[in-house]
């Protein structure tokens, strides 16, 4: 089994580079099977060595062959970050042989994950929240958890209505001044990813990893008091911590009382 984490690893890169390709994609309004990648400076079609995940961005010295412009750091990075993310999880999921339904759950985290590094790039950078990958996502771990039966779909109808009910409670109170419709939408993938009730401490992890960030943030005078940082970014962060953690995190706590 020592191979596993290898090939996970690999495909965790693989998956990066779609997510970098991806996010590129829908913000500057192209279909995800529009023509090869190109250059986001000079506009030149990539050869294929130049799309490998990470090898082409050492290969390359980090700048275009043409333009010589710089690469974006976020390639290489969010490439890693996936492929770490990935054999983490599959780690955490007790290592499940491939033909077992402990594989197909290992494969529900796996796409939870990477949804997740998505929501926290394209929110950081555009602070908008895509349709597609939501939405699409939310339909691919619900029929995955139907195949697994964990979490049953009662548990997860339950955590997506409580995680969409509560931003859109917000959205509607403030017409939209305290949060945007996005949220609304990861409210309800959070909802169906964790289910009930863990996503009621996704939830309180998020306004408590926003609270920490921003007072560090304008302690050290990176933002104001007025400024805003994404609240997807923190609902993604929310969202990997109690599907790994949370269970252990709320048993934990009760048992002090």
């Amino acid at each position: 089994m020592a191979v596993m984490p290898v090939i996970i690893f690999f495909l965790g890169l693989a998956f990066g580079s779609f997510l970098n390709a991806l996010e590129w994609r829908l913000a500057h309004g192209w279909s995800v099977f529009q023509g090869r990648s190109q250059c986001t400076r000079c506009a030149r079609r990539l050869a294929w060595w130049e799309n490998m995940p990470v090898v082409s961005f050492l290969l390359l010295r980090g700048r275009c062959r043409s333009c010589r412009q710089p690469i974006s750091l976020q390639y290489p990075l969010v490439e890693l970050i996936v492929a770490a993310l990935w054999v983490f999880s599959w780690y955490r999921a007790g290592e499940p042989a491939v033909a077992s339904l402990e594989f197909v759950g290992a494969a529900r985290a796996a796409v939870i994950v990477w949804l997740s590094v998505f929501l926290f790039v394209y929110d950081l950078k555009h602070q908008e929240v895509p349709d597609g990958p939501v939405l699409g996502g939310a339909l691919v771990i619900f029929l995955l958890a139907l195949v697994t039966g964990e979490p049953s779909w009662g548990v997860m109808l339950i955590g997506a209505a409580a995680g969409a009910g509560f931003f859109l409670w917000q959205y509607l109170l403030s017409r939209g001044r305290w949060i945007g419709g996005g949220d609304v939408r990861i409210g309800l993938f959070i909802g169906l990813a964790v289910g009930w009730p863990m996503v009621v401490f996704a939830l309180m992890a998020a306004y408590i990893i926003g609270a920490v960030v921003s007072v560090v943030l304008v302690s050290w005078r990176l933002q104001s008091f007025s400024g805003r940082t994404p609240f997807g970014t923190y609902l993604s962060l929310a969202l990997l911590l109690a599907l790994w953690f949370g269970p252990g995190i709320v048993g934990w706590y009760l048992s002090l009382f």
